[in-house]
């Protein structure tokens, strides 16, 4: 009896010890499996994320969003290729996650080419056009037109900076052809009667040359879209900067910039309205907010003065014009080199009074046209030392000055601007509106 208590308590212990070393082995290796199944995971992302990135350089795959996960990128990459693989047998993609490349080089086994023949050289031309091939293959001696026809026609529809092959088959090749040929644009010659194998390999080359140059091309396209996205954000800060300064140039006496950004958004009214090209009315738009910043080198008791000002103080205040000039010189950047223009000449007259004596067209455009809606807006709003005028007694004033304080023309422009959109052209404007 006691011996068979001891037996069964041993037998009780062993599968105590025996299940708990299989329970320590059953935790280790789900560990392990764990820890494999994560970094095949992390493995399987990366290779994805890699492919991506080189299918992104070749312009085939869009961009990663701002919001979006590496791993979640990584798995619309994955659904994306095995789409293309229903339609796009060219697509390569090798286990368990390779790289996808469009226009690989050519396999070790020979690819599958569809070939288009025209049994006139009258129809050669209409099908390059439908069909767009790789390369083309051509006969020098063809009724109704001859293969250097047929090549000066070809050139003028393949696209600039594509490289397309033409391969010309032909029996009788002396210099004086074959350098005509060349002329016209041809790549490669066959003599007849052709070796396949020769045929075939000199095909190979110049598909292989049309590969590399489609590649270069995209990588090219691709360093071309950076460099925009880039000059973009330089301009965007450039803006961010100006509206800054004009900001700086108004605090003391208009803390939001508001006459700036109103002359800003009448300088583009009147632009578009004398039809300047579009280019030339964006830039007065951004520009013309800031034809006052000279005004942060005027002292503060000239600025804020309340009545008439002393000689002495007006001699300083026609400072501005040139202290603005200063700021925003040395500058090769169209945007601050008309805004400069506008800062030096906004206060001139078309008879010669001006603060430095430019008379009519002396004064470029851009400093006239802001002249001008520089002046139709203080009128039009009320300021410590004046009230403001209604829109047709401001309308007036700009009839009786044309001519003589203000550019005739534009004068005449500003005036059909009031007629047609009467008040709103009182209405605030932005930086928001004009530096978007």
């Amino acid at each position: 009896m006691v011996q068979t208590l001891i037996s069964v308590f041993l037998a009780v212990v062993a599968v105590l010890a025996l299940r708990r070393r299989y329970v320590r082995a059953a935790i280790a290796a789900n560990y392990q499996n764990r820890r494999w199944w994560w970094e095949r995971r992390k493995r399987d992302r990366d290779d994805l994320l890699e492919a991506a990135h080189d299918a992104v350089l070749r312009g085939k795959f869009r961009h990663r969003r701002p919001d979006e996960s590496a791993w979640s990128y990584a798995k619309a990459f994955d659904r994306w290729v095995s789409q293309q693989l229903k339609t796009a047998p060219t697509v390569q993609w090798s286990k368990p996650f390779a790289r996808a490349v469009w226009s690989p080089p050519l396999p070790k086994r020979p690819r599958r080419l569809t070939v288009r023949w025209s049994k006139s050289a009258v129809q050669a031309v209409p099908l390059f056009q439908e069909v767009k091939p790789d390369l083309v293959a051509l006969d020098m001696r063809m009724p109704h037109m001859d293969g250097f026809e047929v090549m000066r026609q070809l050139r003028q529809v393949i696209p600039a900076g594509d490289y397309v092959p033409i391969l010309i088959v032909t029996g009788e090749l002396d210099t004086p052809t074959k350098h005509k040929a060349l002329a016209e644009g041809a790549n490669d010659f066959l003599n007849k009667p052709v070796d396949a194998t020769e045929v075939v390999l000199r095909i190979k080359n110049h598909l292989e040359t049309r590969r590399l140059h489609q590649q270069i091309r995209m990588h090219n396209e691709h360093l071309e879209a950076q460099v925009r996205l880039r000059t973009k954000v330089v301009e965007q800060t450039q803006l961010d900067l100006l509206n800054r300064l004009v900001l700086a140039s108004e605090y003391r006496y208009d803390p939001t910039g508001a006459h700036a950004w109103r002359v800003g958004r009448l300088a583009m009214l009147l632009a578009e309205t004398k039809g300047l090209p579009e280019d030339q009315v964006e830039l007065i738009k951004k520009t013309a907010p800031l034809h006052d910043v000279g005004r942060i080198g005027v002292r503060d008791a000239i600025i804020l003065k309340e009545g008439a000002y002393e000689p002495a103080e007006w001699e300083a205040m026609k400072m501005h014009t040139k202290i603005g000039s200063k700021i925003l010189s040395d500058s090769r950047s169209p945007l601050l080199m008309m805004a400069r223009e506008i800062a030096l000449t906004h206060h001139e007259r078309w008879d010669g009074k001006g603060y430095h004596g430019l008379k009519g067209a002396q004064t470029p455009l851009s400093g006239r046209l802001v002249a001008l809606v520089d002046a139709f807006d203080v009128m039009t709003h009320a300021c410590s030392y004046k009230a403001a005028l209604s829109l047709s007694d401001a309308r007036a004033e700009i009839e009786r000055h044309a001519g003589t304080q203000f550019d005739p023309e534009l004068s005449a422009l500003l005036v059909m601007l009031i007629d047609r959109d009467g008040e709103s052209l009182l209405a605030d404007a932005t930086a928001v509106q004009l530096f978007a």
